[in-house]
């Protein structure tokens, strides 16, 4: 994957899709406080529809975004359990302990609960490799099935190559680090800040879900 050409794609695929289309960048911005709609865009987008597609049918995007929605929710089940296990059963005593100063105790607890962390932290890493390709696989078949099956996701960034895959993902969580970081302070300008981010998160969308279309589509053949 030419990672450059793609943000440059990327770039101007949401200049083109907002950039003189006022009635549908507005209209973007208020999808954002009812998030299902603007997920249900970037599902559209994952398609592979170019240029951005209109917003023709609110009641199909809302359905979309939410089948969405399900589908991120099913993969970080995961997550959920073992946080379950190691780490909110352990809060309780862990405040017990410190009230009654048993120090062994609060670094045993600790020690679980670093040991529930960790598996998150795997386990998040493993989620976002797979879930990035499953999702658009999902919107390209619109079978939920196709979310989950986990022969053809590895085989499919085997196409597009482990290593630039990785690297594009990597990339990927930078632009998600940064951007973000970027809206909390331009947020906090007083009156208009929180009216600025809400203009601008549609632009974000859209360009996150070309850039992970385009990751998708660098495959040397689909599986």
């Amino acid at each position: 994957m030419d990672i450059g050409g793609s943000i440059e794609d990327a770039i101007d695929y949401t200049r083109q899709g907002l950039w003189g289309h006022w009635r549908r960048w507005i209209l973007l911005a208020v999808s954002t406080i009812i998030f299902p709609l603007i997920a249900g865009y970037a599902f559209w987008i994952l398609k592979g529809v170019r240029p951005a597609p209109e917003l023709q049918n609110w009641g199909r995007m809302f359905i979309d975004g939410i089948r969405l929605l399900v589908v991120m929710i099913i993969y970080y089940i995961p997550i959920w359990i073992v946080m379950a296990v190691f780490i909110g059963p352990a809060l309780s005593p862990l405040i017990s302990a410190l009230g009654a100063g048993n120090i062994g105790a609060v670094f045993a607890i600790l020690g679980r609960i670093l040991i529930g962390l960790i598996i998150v932290f795997i386990l998040e890493i493993i989620i976002y490799i797979v879930l990035i390709t499953a999702a658009v696989r999902y919107a390209r078949t619109d079978a939920i099935g196709e979310a989950f099956r986990f022969g053809a996701i590895f085989d499919h960034i085997a196409q597009i190559g482990w290593a630039e895959y990785i690297l594009a993902l990597i990339v990927l969580w930078l632009v998600t680090i940064v951007v973000p970081f970027v809206f909390g302070i331009i947020g906090s300008i007083p009156l208009i800040g929180w009216l600025i981010v809400l203009f601008l998160y549609p632009a974000y969308i859209i360009f996150i879900a070309r850039y992970v279309a385009l990751l998708h589509d660098s495959a040397k053949t689909f599986a």
